[in-house]
């Protein structure tokens, strides 16, 4: 393989390792591409399950259901986007599953905090 036939192999290296935060290379530190999906995917399930604990305890008013229901189809959207740009490579359930916990880890930190009030 010639130096200028590796360049895209390497920009699509690092436009891989930018869509997901260090956090979540350094929680999912698998050896092979599925390990890291599987790991991936535990993390979002785990921030899944906080986000509902939180909703259980909020009063909720029809403005926040359709907020909730509005911000679920942004985040699949969003990370539906973010993993297309992979569509077809092993990376992209990564990028999907980190996609999703990080949004829903902020989503979660945002109904916590409006229960405060």
């Amino acid at each position: 393989m010639s130096g200028t036939s590796r360049l895209p192999m390497i920009g699509l290296f690092l436009m891989a390792t930018a869509a997901f935060p260090p956090t979540a290379q350094a929680a999912c530190p698998g050896d092979t591409q599925t390990q890291m999906n599987i790991c991936a995917a535990n993390d979002y399930a785990q921030t899944d399950k906080e986000l509902n604990s939180a909703w259980r305890k909020l009063q909720k008013s029809e403005a926040l259901i359709a907020a909730q229901r509005a911000w679920i189809a942004f985040r699949d959207a969003e990370c539906a986007f973010r993993a297309a740009q992979f569509e077809g490579g092993s990376i992209a359930p990564l990028i999907r599953s980190t996609c999703l916990a990080e949004l829903t880890q902020q989503r979660t930190k945002m109904l916590i905090d409006a229960g405060k009030f």
